[in-house]
């Protein structure tokens, strides 16, 4: 998933490029700490966007880490929790896996 910020204007029709899978209004602009800057909302795609459309729709793209549950993995419990955090999402909500 690959998510853009809408710094000048709320996600809505021609705001962002077509295809997003799902957008966000924050109904204000509001300062958002992973970007240091203020936007109006987001935007997630299935596919990156080009350069081309994040500079026509002045956004600003977060690189976020999807994690995987463990369930997925066949891993019931958090016994190699730290070595595979970066890969997994800790079904017990352990600290040091955060």
């Amino acid at each position: 998933m690959y998510k853009y910020y809408l710094t000048q204007r709320g996600p809505g029709p021609f705001c962002q490029p077509k295809g997003c899978s799902s957008t966000k209004d924050f109904g204000e602009k509001i300062f958002v700490k992973k970007i240091g800057c203020k936007a109006w909302g987001y935007a997630n795609y299935e596919i990156p966007l080009t350069e081309k459309e994040i500079n026509d729709y002045e956004l600003v793209q977060v690189k976020e880490v999807t994690r995987t549950p463990f369930s997925e993995k066949g891993i019931s419990d958090c016994t190699d929790c730290c070595r595979c955090c970066s890969e997994f999402e800790c079904p017990a909500n352990e600290t040091r896996c955060q």
